[in-house]
């Protein structure tokens, strides 16, 4: 997926690793189709960071967390 490989590259750069799929559990959706269109329209609402740099202050943000609650157990 999309996703998976953006967050790949960002993980792991220069990798590429398959993903593994798995079946959806109860109450999942096996595909969504997102947009922020209604915000826009509705709210004149728009992102603030697109979802590759999104992606990035996430992955940063989870590693450090998973290292103070590490550095704490």
């Amino acid at each position: 997926s999309e996703l998976a490989d953006k967050l790949t590259k960002i993980l792991s750069p220069g990798r590429k690793i398959p993903p593994t799929h798995v079946e959806e559990g109860p109450g999942e959706f096996p595909d969504t189709q997102a947009s922020n269109r209604k915000a826009d329209e509705l709210l004149h609402w728009r992102p603030a960071v697109d979802l590759d740099e999104g992606l990035r202050m996430f992955v940063d943000w989870f590693k450090t967390a998973t290292e103070v609650v590490g550095e704490a157990r």
